[in-house]
């Protein structure tokens, strides 16, 4: 049995843990509440940007003017992933970079949002993957700082640096469901639009001064567009998965406190025993 102070001590320190898992958690339940609100609008700027897309590439389905036709394309990828700077977040950072490693190849490269994402794949020993490494804010930063990032990866695109962009990050299921995703934002492909019957674009619909002029125009918007939306929806995703890690954290260390309490009682208990044993035992040696 452990000494009455040892267990104090243990106790203590177990509360004050409580004490912080407790106060994340209810951090975290808070920013749930404004990222949610901040997806919701997101969700709804990007399904009309996306629509208005779709009829673009409709019209204009043959997008090989986007690249520089003098220029060999490399056999490489781009993967954009979206990881957290924070930890304490459960599973969130693991399964992302999982899902990453699983479909990287030895010459692609990787630009990473999160420190927590380039320490994983350097204790993977893919740190020769990263090419860039960023960090995002959802109060510091919004869509407009991305904008130079989308000109950057168009340019690469444009010359044959990379085959493919593509876009890891965690989609947001529900408040008990997200689950990694990767998109691929170039080449774009229209059947990722799901054209149907009723999206095709109408007669009527007129594009000035055409449609290719038009693509490569709002190109960057459309890549920042992605780019900033999976931002948002990994990072609501990192603060439900720190809620829940934090809420089983709290737990335990209250039950943990509650088995130390019992302990310290126990031990309590044999002390005082032990000590009216010595007195008994030293009236009954007088007499």
């Amino acid at each position: 049995m452990q000494s009455l102070d040892l267990i104090k001590k243990r106790i203590k320190s177990i509360e004050a843990t409580k004490k912080i898992t407790n106060a994340m958690k209810l951090v975290a339940t808070t920013k749930i509440k404004s990222q949610l609100k901040s997806f919701e609008a997101v969700s709804v700027f990007c399904r009309e940007y996306y629509r208005v897309f779709k009829a673009l590439i409709l019209r204009e389905p043959n997008l090989d003017f986007l690249r520089l036709s003098s220029k060999q394309v490399e056999d490489k990828d781009l993967y954009i992933l979206c990881t957290s700077d924070l930890g304490l977040c459960g599973p969130y950072n693991n399964n992302v970079c999982k899902h990453l490693i699983a479909q990287l190849r030895p010459q692609d490269k990787v630009l990473v949002f999160g420190q927590k994402g380039v320490s994983y794949l350097k204790m993977h020993r893919l740190g020769d993957h990263i090419i860039k490494t960023m960090r995002w804010d959802l109060d510091a930063n919004n869509y407009y700082s991305l904008l130079p990032l989308s000109y950057e990866i168009l340019a690469d695109y444009a010359m044959g640096k990379y085959k493919n962009i593509k876009l890891v990050y965690t989609e947001f299921k529900s408040s008990v469901s997200y689950i990694p995703k990767t998109w691929n934002i170039l080449p774009i492909w229209p059947e990722l639009f799901g054209a149907t019957k009723e999206v095709q674009v109408k007669d009527w619909t007129i594009f000035e001064p055409n449609a290719k002029d038009i693509i490569k125009a709002i190109l960057p918007v459309y890549v920042s567009n992605l780019v900033y939306g999976a931002l948002i929806e990994s990072t609501l995703c990192e603060s439900t998965s720190r809620r829940f890690a934090m809420e089983g954290a709290t737990k335990n260390a209250t039950e943990l406190i509650d088995n130390l309490r019992i302990q310290y009682n126990q031990a309590r208990q044999e002390a005082i025993t032990q000590e009216i044993n010595e007195i008994v035992a030293g009236a009954t040696n007088k007499n």
